[in-house]
């Protein structure tokens, strides 16, 4: 629903209908928070803030969030690397012996300073889930993006990620005045959904990509003078 939501609020506001898109927005808020998933909140929060930020200046919005995206993917690593360290100081106690999130943090840790030099080639594709499947990772690990990027496709992967995210944000920014802050907002959302989900499978992530380029594109299909897409196909309309 979270994916759902800016893309109508852009075919909406196209419309000149921006009543109708703040109540979806208050409707969809009341459900998020209504069923308490953290995750999904933290993802409408971001879309909401990433959202007033392109309306008053979509041009700063997107540079910003492009650089942020960059920065995030490519500089992941340090958190494993660093929190075991923070860990010994503020709380006199080492990493795995903490509770909630910092767990698979430290079966993050244990990989990455076991096995360095496996940042630079990477594991290979699906290996991540695999190899906990198989018990060939026998630690916690974070089941998020970030993780299994750096994991199975090493620092070339993580690079190339972060470049598509750089090209993602900078084209969705120039799709328009009318549309563009919402689909912003969309993928900034994809990405917290993303960064913060647990056990959220490659298909899975595919899926959700794949649902948002549709609605975008049915979003930016909505503006006045555009031209719908057919449904039938060219022999069809022959």
């Amino acid at each position: 629903m979270v994916i759902l939501l800016w893309p109508a609020m852009a075919g909406l506001a196209a419309r000149g209908r921006n009543g109708l898109a703040r109540l979806l927005m208050i409707l969809a808020a009341a459900f998020v928070f209504g069923i308490g998933a953290p995750v999904v909140a933290a993802a409408f929060f971001v879309g909401v803030l990433v959202l007033s930020f392109a309306i008053s200046d979509l041009k700063r919005t997107v540079f910003d969030l492009s650089a942020l995206a960059v920065a995030i993917v490519v500089l992941s690593p340090l958190a494993p690397l660093i929190t075991p360290a923070l860990a010994r100081w503020f709380a006199q106690a080492k990493l795995s012996s903490q509770s909630g999130p910092f767990v698979p943090l430290a079966g993050a840790a244990d990989i990455l300073l076991r096995e360095p030099f496996r940042l630079f080639t990477g594991h290979g594709i699906d290996t991540a889930i695999r190899g906990v499947d198989a018990g060939l990772i026998a630690a916690p690990i974070p089941r998020v993006v970030l993780f299994e990027i750096w994991y199975e496709l090493g620092i070339i992967g993580a690079l190339l990620s972060a470049a598509i995210l750089w090209l993602a944000f900078r084209g969705i920014g120039a799709m328009g005045a009318k549309v563009a802050p919402y689909l912003v907002a969309a993928f900034a959302c994809d990405l917290t959904l993303a960064f913060l989900s647990e056990d959220l499978s490659q298909m899975s992530w595919v899926t959700l990509l794949a649902v948002s380029a549709v609605s975008a594109g049915a979003a930016a299909r909505s503006q006045y003078r555009t031209t719908r897409p057919s449904a039938m196909g060219p022999q069809a309309s022959l």
